[in-house]
């Protein structure tokens, strides 16, 4: 029994240890990217809301539409894989600075 103890009280310091070290980090990198997301998806919106409104405005309602119909039926998730390769890439940029940055830091020291 005492072994488990032992097993559980080392399990219970390496997790604390781990959301010590990586807790700010991850924290900053998931506010980041939940920022971006949610400005991806305000973006999108807002492109829904522009096209709709462009539609209820024009006279010929159906001819807009039939240029609409023009567009692959996989258009959302065209542009919607656009925008997270968008946000990966930023990312990625956002992640990269934060490296150099810490290397200079680190040399600094």
């Amino acid at each position: 029994m005492p072994l488990i103890y032992w097993l559980g009280g080392l399990f219970t310091a390496l997790v604390a240890w781990f959301a010590k070290f990586f807790g700010k980090r991850l924290a900053i990198v998931l506010a980041m990217v939940t920022g971006y997301v949610g400005l991806t998806i305000a973006f999108a919106l807002a492109l829904k809301l522009i096209i709709v409104s462009i539609l209820v405005v024009t006279p010929g309602g159906q001819w807009f539409l039939a240029g609409l119909g023009l567009l692959p039926g996989n258009i959302t998730l065209c542009v919607g894989a656009f925008f997270a390769a968008k946000v990966a890439a930023l990312v990625y940029s956002w992640k990269k600075e934060v490296m150099k940055l810490e290397a200079q830091i680190a040399a600094w020291m």
